[in-house]
């Protein structure tokens, strides 16, 4: 069941916080997950990636590709999220997870995942101070401070934060229709 909504614009979901989304989560924050380095630019700072899921159009694919071999696992842990949540969900589009560390207080620039009407979703996965996310539409911005576990859901432009000096900020990015 969806919990609250932040300013009409970011639904909490609930997390069920079974044993197969501890069992992701502890995968995640393994010292053995393996992380591919993206250097940042003028617009967006650096951070770390593991594409789980490739985004249609990554490579000339018209359809989304499997990258890594968490998909069918991550495919549980999103499952029992939209079931626990009561989402109809028709597919999902994208996952991925990102590390992200103190940039000096950039902030990533504000965007959308695709070019089409789609849903995101953010799962927390790791503790740490700052690195709200935000979403925009029109002059409304909703601002979610995110706890390890928390699980939110949104449309459209959003951004993050970076998390505190010393922090990293590890979350799972699906997008979905």
């Amino acid at each position: 069941m969806i919990l609250t909504l932040v300013m009409g614009l970011i639904n909490i979901l609930n997390n069920p916080c079974t044993q197969i989304y501890q069992r992701f989560k502890s995968d995640i924050l393994s010292p053995s997950f393996s992380w591919n380095y993206f250097e940042g630019d003028e617009a967006t700072p650096s951070y770390y990636g593991h594409t789980i899921l490739a985004r249609p159009g990554f490579d000339g694919m018209f359809m989304p590709t499997q990258q890594s071999e968490y998909l069918l696992h991550s495919n549980e842990v999103l499952k029992e999220i939209f079931d626990h949540n009561e989402m109809d969900v028709k597919a999902v589009l994208r996952i991925n997870v990102n590390c992200t560390h103190y940039t000096g207080g950039t902030s990533s620039p504000i965007h959308r995942d695709h070019d089409f009407p789609h849903h995101n979703l953010l799962i927390y996965l790791s503790s740490f101070q700052q690195g709200c996310t935000s979403v925009y539409s029109g002059d409304v911005r909703g601002v979610h401070s995110p706890s390890e576990d928390d699980i939110i859901e949104f449309r459209g432009l959003h951004n993050m934060e970076p998390p505190a000096p010393g922090d990293r900020r590890i979350v799972l990015v699906a997008t979905y229709i």
